[in-house]
């Protein structure tokens, strides 16, 4: 204690001898000092005296609670995922009109702005009411036809009541129109030309080619429709007249020419060619007839004899000559390659089976199948079968 006192007091006579006297906010300021110091060091002397303990450490900070999570973003429909701004200037499907993408952390690329509103369609106008209509005075107003019927007062002669949207019931002038009615020009035969009349005719008989008819005009009989001109045939399709009138053909004899036939129909009768025969088809040379005339006259005064393995033939249309019957022919003498299996009646042909077999050589095969490479070459006839392996015979 005595040490504190001792250096308080130094501390005073310094600061009086650097002091101003004159000066009193110094004096109030050094005793507060020294009143502050007195009693700092009344402290140090309480802290001096009481036992030593150590300072109890500081209590740990508390970790701070961490922050509940927010609510989920809520994004447009129209809203792109893009992770930076850049990418929402490279989407190619343009935003609604007035509005353009902007880039939105939580949702990527957004549309904003205010969208153009579509425009409201004009009101059609309305249209303009015609002139009202001009009804004439007696017009009786109704929306019903059948009311005209009914009206009791009777219009002036040579009207009568009709019927107007506009106006209801009106006086208009009767009809004074006559028909048309068809004349003997067109075929109509009036018996009478009074519909009243008709009525009281009873029925009347027409004549052929005629049918009985009633209109507007009468009645009476029309002619039938005209049956379509007949097309005769002429002399390019063979036919001779003798005469054009059917009616005068009972009475003319006639003969016709050879390869002609007599005819009559409603144009006429005469003579007519017959059908020409068919073209001759004479055996050509490939076929292996060698021609010694093409004359049948020729042929029948004419001697000539035929090379050994040909034959004589005498076509009396096409002429005579000598025959080959393997001129042409892809036949050879080898047996044909065909045969029947199994015990059914089922017939296929003839096949050659060599020289000695069957019918000179010719054998019917059958069975229920035909088995072998030439089984569709079998021969129906027997006799083309022969025919075509004589030169075969040894």
């Amino acid at each position: 204690m005595p040490k504190i006192l001792f250096l308080l007091l130094i501390a005073l006579f310094v600061s009086l001898a650097c002091g101003s006297p004159d000066s009193d906010e110094s004096e109030e300021w050094n005793l507060q000092d020294w009143e502050l110091d007195e009693d700092s060091a009344a402290g140090s002397d309480e802290q001096d005296s009481s036992p030593n303990t150590a300072d109890p450490e500081p209590d740990e900070p508390a970790s701070e609670p961490e922050p509940e999570p927010g609510p989920a973003p809520v994004c447009p429909d129209d809203a792109i995922p893009a992770p930076d701004p850049d990418a929402c200037g490279a989407i190619e499907s343009p935003c609604p009109g007035g509005q353009e993408y902007e880039f939105d952390v939580q949702c990527g690329c957004v549309c904003t702005g205010d969208s153009d509103p579509e425009p409201e369609p004009e009101p059609e106008p309305e249209p303009e009411p015609g002139p009202a209509p001009v009804c004439p005075d007696e017009a009786i107003s109704t929306e019903h036809p059948e009311d005209c019927n009914t009206i009791f007062n009777a219009c002036p002669d040579g009207q009568e009541w009709t019927f107007d949207e506009d106006c209801g019931c009106v006086c208009t002038d009767i009809s004074t129109t006559e028909p048309e009615c068809p004349g003997e020009e067109e075929g109509y035969h009036y018996v009478s030309e009074e519909p009243e009349e008709c009525a009281l005719l009873g029925v009347f008989v027409c004549e052929e080619n005629q049918s009985f008819f009633e209109n507007q005009c009468g009645c009476g009989c029309v002619d039938d429709e005209p049956p379509p001109p007949v097309e005769c045939p002429t002399e390019e399709d063979g036919y001779h007249y003798v005469s054009d009138n059917p009616e005068e053909c009972p009475l003319i004899d006639f003969v016709c020419e050879q390869d002609q036939s007599y005819f009559q129909n409603e144009c006429g009768c005469g003579c007519v060619d017959d059908e020409p025969p068919p073209p001759i088809e004479c055996p050509a040379e490939e076929d292996g007839y060698d021609y010694v005339s093409e004359d049948p006259e020729e042929c029948a005064v004419i001697f000539y004899s035929c090379p050994e393995g040909t034959e004589y033939f005498d076509d009396p249309d096409c002429g005579c000559g000598c025959y080959d019957s393997n001129a042409g022919s892809t036949k050879t003498c080898e047996p044909m390659d065909a045969h029947g299996d199994g015990m059914c009646d089922a017939f296929f042909g003839w096949a050659y089976y060599g020289d000695g077999a069957g019918q000179e050589g010719c054998v019917g095969i059958s069975g229920c199948e035909c088995i072998g490479e030439d089984c569709d070459s079998l021969y129906w006839d027997v006799d083309d079968c022969i025919d075509d392996h004589k030169s075969c015979e040894s």
